[in-house]
């Protein structure tokens, strides 16, 4: 990686690197294959099989935001996602759930446990 401490070009001055035909203001940070510039770019990714709970900012028709990707550790097939919304306001039965999923165990569970 340019400018890396593995590189030729480190803490050369900026006479230095003009002199080397180099630019002295290039911060670096990329790598040169067979001569073309080539950049890592970090990917983030949430885990699986992880419950993560998310407070809406109000107004919002959603207090919360519960979600779960699920995916068996020897599958290769992309993850299932359930999401279990709270509404931002009660009723006179109780504070209401919406599920919603994209596999029917999920409603089958929740169905089983009286929630309906």
């Amino acid at each position: 990686m340019l400018r890396s401490s593995y590189c030729t070009l480190y803490q050369n001055s900026e006479k230095d690197l003009t002199e080397l035909g180099e630019c002295p203001y290039d911060q670096g940070g990329y790598f040169i294959i067979n001569g073309s510039e080539k950049v890592l770019i970090a990917q983030e990714k949430m885990s699986t099989n992880h419950v993560y709970v998310f407070k809406k900012r109000q107004p919002n028709k959603y207090a919360y935001v519960a979600e779960v990707r699920s995916m068996a550790e020897s599958q290769n097939r992309p993850p299932s996602t359930m999401f279990v919304r709270m509404l931002s306001r009660t009723s006179s039965k109780g504070v209401m759930l919406i599920l919603q999923c994209e596999f029917p165990a999920g409603n089958l569970l929740f169905m089983v446990m009286g929630c309906i």
